[in-house]
């Protein structure tokens, strides 16, 4: 899993998003299958991650994450973590007490990315990518994904926890009309919540 300075400069709105998808009926319709989500289907007991990896996982070297939790309780954390082998270390934190309404819009349009139902993490069905997007090659990784758990904490993930992954291929990969609905989607609700610190110090890693 790459990272892709550009695409979150796009997700956090430096970048324009070149169509919206406003159709009632596509709100909730799946990007991952042939189905569709009724909003009373979307749980808010479930903890949703969006998150990119910077470098890293080569020579003994840290991998950066910027991480957007939205948790039980309309929470969002967003985090900036370093992870080397098995440890992770947070550099950065932010939390912020969402809206009702912010935090529920946000679930009901990530949740067209999420699968039927969660499982186990050695279940490969769990790991999701857009319609027709299927990996090109072993070394065609996502430029981001998003976590779905059930449990109240993404960073922490044991045997006993359902969960799955969605993962978004880069443009090289795959740019169906799925992928750049899930990628304007993903623009949108990222821009529709509160800005942090954290992302903009991020992004001077890079640098």
């Amino acid at each position: 899993m790459t990272f892709s300075k550009h695409l979150i400069l796009g997700l956090v709105g430096a970048l324009s998003v070149t169509a919206c998808d406003d159709d009632d009926a596509a709100v909730s319709r799946s990007l991952v299958d042939a189905g569709f989500w009724q909003s009373k289907d979307v749980s808010a007991d479930e903890a949703i991650e969006v998150f990119w990896n910077l470098g890293g996982g080569l020579n003994d070297e840290p991998t950066h994450i910027l991480s957007y939790q939205i948790g039980p309780g309309n929470t969002l954390k967003v985090a900036h973590l370093e992870r080397l082998g098995a440890t992770d270390r947070t550099i950065a934190e932010e939390v912020f007490q969402l809206p009702a309404n912010v935090a529920d819009n946000a679930r009901t349009q990530l949740w067209r990315l999420r699968p039927r139902k969660l499982g186990s993490f050695d279940d490969p069905s769990m790991f999701v990518r857009p319609i027709g997007c299927e990996p090109i090659s072993a070394h065609d990784v996502a430029e981001l994904n998003v976590a779905f758990l059930n449990d109240n904490d993404t960073s922490q993930v044991t045997e006993d926890d359902l969960m799955a992954l969605f993962e978004l291929p880069s443009r090289r990969s795959c740019d169906n009309d799925h992928a750049r609905q899930a990628r304007q989607l993903l623009s949108r609700v990222i821009e529709g919540l509160p800005k942090s610190r954290v992302t903009r110090d991020f992004l001077e890693v890079d640098k």
